[in-house]
């Protein structure tokens, strides 16, 4: 959380030159990337596009997603892992990061003087009791482990899905969930459900937040039927209670999308100037170091005592106001699924990311239903006659794991156990030692049904009802 971190001291351009000069008149076989990150280096505060890939870090519970105007970063805790840490008076406000914080880039700065503003009970991506007292420090790590072994994801490095079973091992934090979050081409959709608030409970509210930008544009948002738009001049602090039929909100150039809920789902917005001092932060500034900074803010609500409560919503970091109206008509992902066993998002590509918090059997569609025999994070890409599975151990502590899907398949690796009444059982081996947690894909082939006479029948019956 420094101000003005330093952002190169020429160590790595440095670095370049060295291996130029070991390889002599002999070309590097990467020089040309070479040659742009010492580009990028040597000019920190130019545009650059992103990359545009995904990749699941399982040995950090860490999952990052880049597309051409785009960043995100999605921090998860485990028994395996910590989030980011405090000591010597730095990081003085980090003890909810790594709760599956998420971080959404579109020009770079919406959070550099976002940060003095922030509600750091309210870090996006995030699920925490309000409180109203000091959080505490994690000096070194004290007190930012977890209890949970559920944390994992996977990525065919475009699309990618992670989640864990948030539950922080020190007393301070009373709530637990299981949280999720789906990446696709232009957007991502985070799912939570099994949200429990535990003793005590001294009477504070339980946000999930979106996200907590600085405000730079008016905030335009579409509920109950009608368009509305708060200026950026206009501060404003506000709740939606009881909305079941969804709503978007859009901002700078991000839109956000709440999805419908027949419990009702209470939303809080805020648009206002914060204050505050970066000695409250790290010490490294002295005291008096105020900075005023306009926040959007967006929540959920979850109320004082949530039992078993849950959320959906999906953020698209690139899209015109323009665009918002038709997007929310025709949103390019669904949820299949949002339960406390199960969490699963599909796309109009038929490329569906479900995660198992436990042995569980899901339909993906008419013709497609999945099971498994433990806890697994599962991506399943079907395209006409093909159908590409990836799978990954969240508890990352199996050898095995046993999937049924309700298709023949056939692969060249042998690893079916048995092919009975058009159903597949298949063994995944999983990597082991070092490797725990990191993804297996295979890659099958469709068998189509057999053309039988009830087939046959069925076409004949269909024909002679649709030929007019």
């Amino acid at each position: 959380l420094i101000k003005n971190a330093l952002i190169d001291n020429n160590y790595i351009s440095k670095q370049i030159d060295y291996l130029r000069n070991l390889a002599g008149e002999e070309n590097l076989t990467r020089n040309s990337e070479l040659e742009t990150v010492k580009i990028r280096m040597d000019r920190p505060f130019a545009w650059w596009p992103s990359f545009n890939a995904s990749k699941y870090f399982y040995a950090s519970d860490l999952l990052i997603c880049g597309r051409e105007n785009s960043y995100i970063a999605v921090k998860m805790l485990s028994n395996r892992t910590a989030g980011p840490e405090s000591g010597n008076g730095s990081g003085k406000k980090n003890y909810h990061f790594g709760e599956g914080s998420t971080m959404i880039f579109g020009t770079g700065e919406e959070y550099v003087d976002a940060r003095i503003g922030w509600n750091y009970r309210a870090i996006p991506g995030t699920t925490v009791e309000q409180k109203n007292d000091t959080l505490p420090l994690v000096d070194w790590g004290l007190h930012g482990n977890s209890d949970n072994e559920f944390a994992g994801g996977i990525s065919d490095g475009h699309n990618a899905a992670c989640a864990f079973k948030l539950d922080r091992a020190y007393s301070y934090s009373t709530v637990t969930a299981n949280k999720s979050y789906f990446f696709y081409d232009n957007e991502f959709i985070a799912l939570g459900s099994k949200i429990n608030k535990h003793p005590p409970f001294p009477g504070n509210e339980v946000w999930t937040t979106i996200d907590q930008p600085e405000r730079v544009s008016d905030i335009t948002y579409f509920l109950d039927g009608k368009l509305n738009t708060i200026p950026l001049a206009k501060s404003v602090q506000t709740n939606f209670n009881n909305i079941k039929n969804g709503a978007w909100f859009h901002h700078g150039n991000k839109g956000y999308i709440i999805f419908p809920d027949n419990d009702g789902v209470n939303i809080k917005l805020w648009a206002e100037n914060r204050s505050g001092d970066w000695h409250d932060l790290d010490d490294r500034y002295s005291p008096g170091d105020i900075q005023t900074v306009n926040i959007f803010q967006l929540s959920v609500n979850h109320k004082i005592n949530p039992q078993n409560k849950k959320y959906a919503y999906l953020v698209n970091p690139n899209i015109e106001l323009e665009d918002m109206s038709n997007y929310w008509e025709n949103i390019p992902v669904s949820v299949l699924e949002n339960s406390e066993k199960i969490q699963a998002v599909k796309n109009n590509s038929n490329l569906a990311q479900l995660i198992f918090y436990s042995p569980g059997e899901i339909a993906v569609d008419n013709n497609l239903t999945v099971a498994v025999d433990r806890a697994a994070v599962v991506m399943l890409n079907e395209n006409l006659d093909t159908l590409q599975i990836t799978l990954a151990d969240p508890n990352q502590k199996e050898t095995q794991i046993v999937m049924n899907v309700s298709a023949e398949l056939s692969c060249e690796t042998n690893i079916f156990l048995d092919l009975t009444n058009n159903t597949t059982e298949i063994i995944f081996d999983l990597p082991q030692g070092l490797f725990l947690g990191k993804s297996v894909t295979y890659n099958f082939e469709i068998i189509p049904e057999p053309f039988t006479f009830f087939n046959f029948l069925f076409f004949l019956l269909y024909y002679a009802k649709n030929r007019n």
